[in-house]
């Protein structure tokens, strides 16, 4: 299993296997440092700060009562953007307390395709702070540069950017470990809040629990069985499935009429403009071989862009450079992600064009790719 770190702003990326975790000063470094260790499926911790976290007192019958969609109201008061654009986990502990951790769907969605450009499995995507030991009845510090990580237990942790207001306000602290560096300014924080502290040396690991985990964000974790109304709708789709394959076969034979009749069509025309032609062999090559050739490469140059334009449309997406080169069109194209791409592509080659996918980069929250096109 390989593990990502991911940064927060301009910070490196950190990823480890078996090992100390190692840094990777962007995309392309981490994705050359990890291809050695061939691993196939990851887990990704996100930073903290994406997050928003909330502790309530809840009995469990009030908890079963609102549900998933009722609980995200309790975080309406503390949230800057609507709840209901909020991906909801939550826990329930045995001290009837709940605690509700928020992130924005958009968010969750950006990273889910920013992270499909690599060559992994995504596994789980769990909030950084996760990583930071438990250690019974003591709350965990991360002071590591501009990492600054608070874990109070097992299901609540924050970020410490500013350590002076987050020990003043945060309640039931009775004790504090330390890990990683302590500056002068740290120092003095830790000392004026009260709370007995000392510094410790322990390592970071991800939690026992993984796809599992309540606080895992991936959408396809959420897919934990057939219910009943799936398995009705498994039904009709099937049935739509197969009125499909037929509604298909119908118009394949429809377009194999149609085919033959332009077949002889075109014939016929090419009889009509060059009587002299007494045999037809190959159509296209003999229609090719009266014409000059740049007349030619225009032509194709018009048919692929007609071809290609309303797939593109369809899609969605524009092209921001079209270029035409030796008989084939090289189409510069922004996606909201890599399956955008794949699913034009497809799309191009169902039209019966030779389609290739190039090189595809990461661009915010975007992608940009290159796609090559031929008759």
């Amino acid at each position: 299993m390989l593990y990502l770190w991911m940064p927060e702003g301009e910070q490196v990326w950190r990823w480890r296997t078996h090992g100390d975790w190692q840094a990777a000063a962007n995309w392309s470094e981490l994705l050359a440092a990890t291809e050695p260790e061939q691993q196939k499926e990851v887990t990704v911790f996100f930073p903290t700060a994406s997050t928003l976290m909330v502790r309530q007192p809840m009995q469990r019958a009030q908890v079963r009562q609102l549900g998933p969609n009722g609980l995200r109201y309790v975080l309406e008061e503390y949230s800057l953007s609507p709840v209901d654009q909020l991906d909801v986990r939550y826990q329930h502990s045995a001290d009837e307390e709940v605690t509700l951790l928020g992130i924005p769907a958009t968010t969750v969605s950006n990273t889910v395709s920013a992270l499909a450009l690599g060559p992994w499995k995504l596994i789980a995507l769990l909030p950084d702070f996760l990583l930071l030991p438990v250690t019974p009845a003591v709350a965990t510090l991360l002071l590591d540069g501009p990492t600054r990580l608070l874990r109070l237990d097992s299901l609540m942790g924050m970020t410490a950017d500013d350590l002076v207001i987050v020990l003043q306000r945060t309640k039931g602290i009775e004790q504090l470990q330390v890990l990683g560096e302590v500056s002068d300014a740290d120092r003095d924080a830790l000392d004026g809040s009260g709370i007995p502290w000392q510094t410790a040396s322990l390592s970071l690991l991800p939690p026992l629990q993984l796809a599992n985990h309540p606080y895992n964000v991936l959408p396809q974790s959420r897919q934990t069985g057939w219910r009943p109304y799936a398995k009705a709708a498994c039904w009709v789709l099937m049935a739509a499935l197969i009125s499909q394959i037929v509604l298909d076969s119908v118009s394949a034979l429809r377009y194999r009429q149609v085919a033959k009749a332009t077949q002889a069509q075109a014939e016929q025309q090419f009889r009509n403009w060059f009587p002299e032609e007494t045999r037809i062999v190959n159509l296209k090559r003999q229609v090719e071989s009266h014409l000059v050739t740049s007349s030619t490469a225009d032509t194709d140059a018009l048919t692929l862009l007609a071809r290609v334009g309303p797939v593109l449309q369809q899609a969605n997406l524009a092209a921001s450079q079209v270029r035409y080169q030796n008989h084939q069109l090289e189409l510069t194209i922004q996606a909201p992600g890599l399956p955008a791409l794949e699913s034009m592509r497809g799309a191009l080659s169902d039209q019966g064009l030779t389609a290739e996918l190039g090189s595809v980069s990461p661009e915010g929250s975007q992608v940009r790719g290159t796609v090559r096109v031929s008759l």
